[in-house]
């Protein structure tokens, strides 16, 4: 069997720096009840120059990343941070990103009625 070397995009990554303290559950003293376990091994930080050290036997020609439950009272500055990544490693190429209902909706309505 032949192993495949043709093009990868890879779909579903995360990229952090849980010493920005943006994603709550990443924080070292929190351990939260994880569906997978234990996750204090990926409480670190992973930017594009790991995933590409991590994939340098494949041939990734694009990323998505994944939202990373980013804090709420920030919700866009995830995207920035994304943005700010791109800008800088030419990684991420897409981003999908979490938005708790309402709450940027309603801080903006706050703001145009002077709240």
């Amino acid at each position: 069997m032949s192993i495949y070397k043709g093009p990868i995009v890879d779909g579903h990554h995360h990229f952090w720096e849980p010493s920005l303290g943006k994603q709550p559950w990443l924080l070292p003293e929190v351990n939260i009840p994880f569906r997978y376990g234990d996750y204090s091994s990926i409480k670190r930080t992973y930017l594009p120059p790991d995933l590409l050290a991590d994939s340098a036997a494949f041939n990734i020609v694009g990323t998505v990343t994944m939202e990373t439950e980013w804090d709420e009272d920030d919700q866009l500055g995830e995207m920035v941070y994304m943005q700010r990544m791109q800008d800088e490693f030419g990684l991420p190429n897409a981003c999908v990103a979490h938005a708790v209902g309402g709450v940027i909706a309603s801080k903006q309505h706050s703001r145009s009625a002077g709240v």
